[in-house]
């Protein structure tokens, strides 16, 4: 068997990191180094993981997930490098799926799996089961767009080979852009549904609505500068119109208040964010 290092990247994430670090410690593939990396926390994220057999590498300040991602990597001692974010629960044979593919075909150098939601009675929580998915289906797919974060497996020389992640990614799109520079460079992933991790997180308006604007900052994939943040909101027009078609046709109507709310709130942070960077 392939020996696998496993890390949480870590970001004040006290409340969920106890339930992570026991489910990766009952996954019926052996994890041969646990590697917590701590971005700056503020609360006792620190604390709950010194209370485990993990190493523990912290950053003297937050420096986003990408940099988390990366210094993971770069200090993992082994050739396979998984990843299970914080808020997010294993199931027991995550890690034997993943790697059984990997063990299987060696021109695979990513595999990956996927979330489901634990909370979703509110009604932010709902939203996000249905707009802010890491979930690509029931069958497995060869050569996936993306191979969620979250949720992953990968040969660490084929990380090192395309640079690693893009450290300017702060809290998300960082593994879209991974996945697609590891497709172009010709290497193979693999997108299986039956390694499954459960997400703990609970959302309000307000978060949901924050966590949407990193998902689709137009920032990702074009230049931030005045005539596109002008354009933005038309951007943002044209999803809130296909989320509000597809949750008439579901007869989803509470839907349209947060719907009619991300056009707003992108609106106002895309606005923002360029200029704070002018």
């Amino acid at each position: 068997m392939e020996k696998v290092s496993l890390y949480i990247p870590c970001y004040n994430c006290a409340q969920y990191l106890k339930q992570g670090l026991r489910a990766v410690f009952t996954q019926t593939y052996p994890v041969d180094e646990i590697i917590v990396v701590d971005d700056g926390s503020k609360d006792d994220t620190v604390k709950i993981a010194s209370g485990y057999p993990v190493r523990i590498i912290s950053h003297p300040q937050n420096r986003g997930l990408a940099a988390a991602r990366n210094t993971a990597v770069l200090n993992a001692k082994n050739n396979f490098v998984a990843a299970v974010d914080a808020d997010c629960v294993p199931d027991n044979r995550w890690l034997e799926i993943l790697m059984g593919h990997l063990d299987k075909d060696r021109d695979i150098v990513g595999c990956g799996g996927r979330v489901k939601e634990t909370y979703t009675n509110s009604l932010p929580d709902k939203w996000r089961m249905y707009y802010l998915r890491q979930d690509l289906g029931e069958h497995v797919i060869l050569n996936p767009k993306n191979i969620y974060g979250s949720n992953s497996v990968f040969l660490k020389k084929a990380l090192l080979d395309i640079g690693l992640y893009q450290e300017r990614f702060k809290t998300n799109y960082e593994d879209f852009d991974l996945s697609t520079r590891l497709l172009k460079k010709g290497y193979k992933l693999l997108y299986e549904p039956d390694a499954v991790v459960y997400h703990l997180k609970r959302d309000t308006v307000s978060s949901v609505l924050m966590t949407s604007w990193r998902w689709n900052f137009y920032g990702h994939y074009e230049p931030v500068n005045l005539i596109n943040t002008l354009k933005s909101p038309f951007w943002t027009l044209q999803r809130v119109s296909d989320y509000m078609r597809g949750d008439l046709k579901q007869r989803r109507f509470a839907f349209f208040i947060l719907d009619c709310l991300l056009l707003l709130h992108n609106t106002y942070f895309n606005f923002k964010y360029y200029l704070k960077k002018k």
